[in-house]
């Protein structure tokens, strides 16, 4: 098998991405009702795909989109289909991070029982340490998928919000503005597509969104949408992504940690440890301060 290397040298491309979120100002009650239906049928299309999700150990979002988008169109023909795709690629996620996350606890139970039964909690090679765990890991991964497969396990939605893609929100009345060879996109609407329509809301635009679209990220295509149903308000979480380059300085530079009582260098590959002593100076001197004080008084 072919090893990735996944470390990035000076000069490659890399991708950057921030989350802000941004609030609606107050939606009128009639656009916001046709919001929560919208929430609803989103909240009932993710129950049905991760309940098929579960039982069928599916982790892939376009084998679960090939599986259950017909039967979804069929029941929900009025919402746009690709609420269908964000919500199979929604519990495929949840699945998929179930299972990991399941699968790990099992195994550092299994894990912890064997060297407990083997008397190996301080007598241990890292080679055997190395295998007992994936033999737990693989023993912890059947466990959790014979539960899956016979309900006894499964993920519950709590917390929902609706994944947006570019077919189902876009931003409106966007403002292009070119500075230092960049071209940066301001903007404070967008528009979210519904059973009803398109439904305009306006954004409350804050600092750090200016000081994001200052240093050259623009939003990308996914969102997410939550509903304040106490302020009657949309919560948008928008990713912003630019292209960064990895940079490579000029200069040698020397890295330095400063702690209480020493400095740590790293000079040619070699670190360097200096003692300082500082702590017992700072004491010796609020000691001595205090001392001084007293006598005075």
């Amino acid at each position: 098998m072919k090893k990735v290397n996944w470390v990035l040298k000076p000069g490659d491309v890399s991708i950057a991405r921030r989350t802000l979120v941004m609030r609606s100002t107050v939606i009128p009650r009639k656009a916001f009702n046709t919001l929560r239906e919208l929430r609803n049928i989103y909240t009932r299309m993710l129950s049905t795909t991760l309940e098929y999700a579960t039982e069928n150990i599916i982790t892939n979002f376009y084998k679960l989109k090939a599986l259950k988008y017909r039967e979804l169109r069929t029941m929900y023909s009025k919402v746009p289909s690709h609420y269908i795709h964000t919500a199979c690629q929604d519990a495929a996620t949840r699945i998929k991070s179930f299972k990991k996350n399941k699968t790990k606890h099992y195994a550092e139970e299994i894990y912890k029982e064997l060297t407990e039964h083997l008397n190996l909690n301080n007598k241990i090679s890292k080679k055997l340490k190395k295998y007992l765990w994936q033999k737990a890991y693989e023993i912890a991964k059947f466990q959790v998928e014979n539960e899956m497969k016979d309900r006894l396990t499964t993920p519950e939605v709590r917390n929902v919000s609706v994944w947006l893609d570019d077919h189902t929100w876009k931003i409106k009345d966007e403002v292009r503005v070119k500075a230092e060879d960049k071209e940066l996109t301001y903007f404070h609407k967008v528009e979210i597509a519904t059973h009803r329509g398109w439904i305009n809301i306006e954004l409350e635009v804050t600092r750090q969104f200016y000081k994001l679209i200052a240093r050259g990220f623009k939003p990308a295509s996914m969102a997410r949408m939550k509903l304040d149903e106490r302020n009657r308000r949309v919560i948008i979480y928008v990713t912003f992504e630019k292209e960064v380059e990895i940079y490579k300085p000029e200069v040698r530079l020397v890295p330095v940690d400063v702690n209480e009582d020493t400095i740590a260098l790293l000079f040619n590959t070699e670190p360097i440890l200096l003692e300082t002593n500082l702590s017992k100076l700072t004491l010796g001197y609020y000691i001595g301060g205090s001392v001084f004080r007293r006598g005075m008084v």
